[in-house]
């Protein structure tokens, strides 16, 4: 599935009543079959997402910098995204809502974006700092998929000595992985897989949340178990990572070598 952001100077010129506009031009949309945003969603594969508060309860329930308002699509289709955006904004010029359609362009991040539908062409610019995925809201609900990395010390087999050597208090040293946010989608998959879950408070405040946990040690076989979750159970969406060991562990170094880890938070 592809997220697809807009950033820059004219991202307005879509953004602006995208929701009133988007309306009125799917009844002229070329596709019979496509009149609503839900056949928008069920047809093209293509969701619309404004971004706005929430009506009860926080807006951001995990606090992983949501910006209120900010426009994101979802799709499995890159150019059926793109396709859409260049429809709202030629009905916009065409309507007098916009004085004209933008100058179109695509930052692909770690990834090819392939073939792109006219007018849109690859970004030149290597300084562009692409936007962070969990600055906007989810496909489904308002939390994404967080993952924490913390010392397992319970589970540590035995205290080791002062003069055990650093290699050995690595090789002992275990883990505790945990996901938690936005993990109900893939409830069925974590049980498949047998990953277990838990009740567990999440934040000074002592509120619980279920999470899915993994103890695992820096060895080839739990890496196999780690990745295992990583593809097949959440399918390489974009995790906010929460590195409680510092950039120096080897495990942290090693999670964010992943395509869908996203360090994002880090102990003080």
């Amino acid at each position: 599935m592809w997220q697809v952001q807009l950033c820059g100077d004219n991202k307005g010129a879509f953004a602006f009543r995208v929701l009133t506009v988007a309306k009125d031009a799917l009844q002229e949309h070329p596709d019979t079959r496509v009149r609503t945003l839900r056949d928008l969603e069920t047809v093209l594969q293509v969701r619309l997402i404004v971004g706005s508060p929430a009506q009860a309860g926080p807006s951001d329930p995990d606090e992983v910098g949501f910006v209120d308002w900010q426009v994101v699509l979802y799709s499995t289709s890159l150019p059926a995204a793109l396709a859409f955006i260049h429809f709202i904004l030629d009905y916009k010029a065409q309507k007098g809502y916009a004085s004209r359609v933008p100058d179109l362009a695509v930052h692909a991040v770690d990834t090819d974006a392939g073939a792109l539908p006219d007018p849109w062409v690859l970004l030149a610019d290597t300084s562009f700092i692409p936007p962070k995925p969990f600055s906007v809201l989810p496909p489904k609900g308002r939390r994404h998929v967080i993952l924490q990395l913390e010392q397992n010390k319970e589970g540590k087999p035995g205290v080791q000595s002062e003069d055990e050597d650093e290699a050995d208090e690595k090789e002992e040293m275990t883990y505790l992985l945990t996901f938690y946010g936005g993990i109900y989608h893939f409830k069925d998959r974590f049980e498949d897989l047998g990953v277990p879950g838990a009740l567990v408070a999440i934040n000074a405040l002592d509120q619980k949340d279920y999470v899915r946990y993994l103890e695992i040690k820096l060895d080839p076989q739990s890496q196999d178990q780690v990745l295992m979750v990583l593809d097949c159970v959440l399918k390489g969406i974009p995790l906010y990572f929460v590195n409680m060991l510092g950039d120096a562990d080897p495990m942290a170094l090693w999670l964010q070598e992943q395509p869908s880890v996203f360090q994002a938070e880090e102990a003080s």
